[in-house]
């Protein structure tokens, strides 16, 4: 199912012309922010260290974009360190290898389950080094369902949480803590392992503390008796580049203006919407709306090219036929433009086995600004077309 992957990375992506190579790191974890960690250290081997600051409002499980080094090597390490919140101490550290080609965004995997383990172990090889979903594996495994990772899961049903407030979640073959909403009071967290815990308390915030006591009005203005240190003085030793989160937070690694379009997942339901999905004409990838007479239900992701030249992208919609969780035969619908496909757009290109195995592929010039509406279905006339699926983008 997973054959567009190369050794390296859930998303590479060829990117936007630039003078050299750019990598965004994303985070997917199941470690409970502010609770049990709130510093996250990204550190690129040979170019620089950034910081991200765990607030308890952004979505980790669904990734967060915790980094961006510009001029990365082709060839890449990157280290996470994850930090607590009191003490500051080390609570996980996880190395990936990922191979950056123009613009590429690489999602990160880092689990529960690795707290303390030590790899490699007895029976593992020696080139697996780092942990994933409690196993030891090499570090061209992030994500999770790379050809060098093992995987422990397909479903959902394959993940086992010991405390009811939490569920076990499948994402990229890795099994992830996931709480459930309203387990757990408004003063609490859930901790998987051991139920409901009380929030720690924000007296030791780490960055806030140090910036405020370290830097910024005590050790300059007031403190320098105005004239002695003057607006010079005031600029030099304090201001906001030694104030913590301004450093540190979102805004030093906000997204460049061109960003290429990123991969997708997601699965199909009985709850989504339906639409009469056009025929492939074997072969051609062309779309006959003339024949149609077969009703699905379907996701619809629109890609737009933010670049200020074309992108030439491919868009491969994986699904499994030998695992009924997945896909058993995906089927892809390219739309001119945004909006619903079948109320408003016109289908441009349709594939149903063009990718690998039963999988689906279509390539599409964008021009800059331009969008598609990219529709994930299935091909069987059988009532077995739900499931999940990958959406994988590669631009250049």
């Amino acid at each position: 199912m997973k054959a567009w992957l190369g050794w390296i990375s859930l998303i590479a992506l060829a990117g936007c012309s630039s003078p050299g190579r750019e990598l965004f790191i994303d985070l997917r974890t199941d470690l409970v922010p502010v609770a049990e960690w709130r510093f996250v250290e990204v550190e690129l081997e040979g170019g620089g260290t950034e910081t991200s600051v765990a607030t308890g409002a952004e979505d980790w499980l669904r990734g967060e974009r915790i980094a961006h080094f510009v001029d990365a090597p082709e060839f890449s390490e990157v280290t996470l360190r994850f930090y607590d919140d009191a003490t500051r101490s080390l609570l996980l550290q996880r190395r990936v290898a990922v191979r950056v080609v123009g613009t590429t965004a690489s999602t990160v995997t880092v689990t529960r389950s690795c707290v303390g383990v030590s790899c490699p172990r007895v029976a593992d090889g020696a080139d697996a080094t780092e942990c994933s979903g409690g196993l030891c594996v090499p570090p061209e495994c992030v994500t999770g369902d790379e050809p060098t990772c093992d995987g422990e899961c397909v479903r959902d049903d394959q993940c086992v949480v010991a405390d009811p407030c939490a569920r076990g979640v499948c994402r990229a073959r890795v099994c992830l803590a996931e709480p459930r909403p309203g387990a757990c009071g408004p003063d609490e967290y859930c901790d998987p392992a051991m139920g409901c815990r009380p929030l720690p308390t924000a007296q030791d915030a780490g960055v806030m503390d140090a910036g405020v006591m370290d830097a910024g009005v005590m050790d300059a203005g007031v403190m320098d008796a105005g004239a002695d240190a003057g607006s010079m003085d005031a600029g030099v030793d304090a201001g906001p580049p030694d104030m913590g989160p301004p450093d540190m937070g979102p805004p030093d690694m906000g997204p460049p203006p061109c960003v290429p379009p990123s991969s997708v997942s997601g699965e199909i339901t009985e709850a989504d919407p339906t639409f009469e999905r056009p025929r492939d004409e074997t072969g051609a990838n062309m779309c006959d709306t003339t024949r149609t007479t077969v009703t699905r239900n379907y996701d619809a992701h629109v890609f737009t090219n933010s670049c200020a030249s074309p992108l030439d992208c491919t868009f491969d919609l994986i699904g499994d036929f030998e695992d009924m969780a997945w896909l058993t035969d995906p089927f892809l619908t390219m739309y001119a433009g945004r909006s619903i496909p079948a109320d408003t757009l016109t289908a441009i290109a349709c594939d149903d086995d063009g990718g690998d195995v039963v999988n689906a592929r279509l390539q599409h010039v964008l021009a800059p600004g331009a969008s598609v509406t990219m529709v994930a279905t299935s091909f069987p006339s059988d009532p077995m077309y739900f499931g999940r699926y990958d959406l994988n983008v590669s631009c250049r």
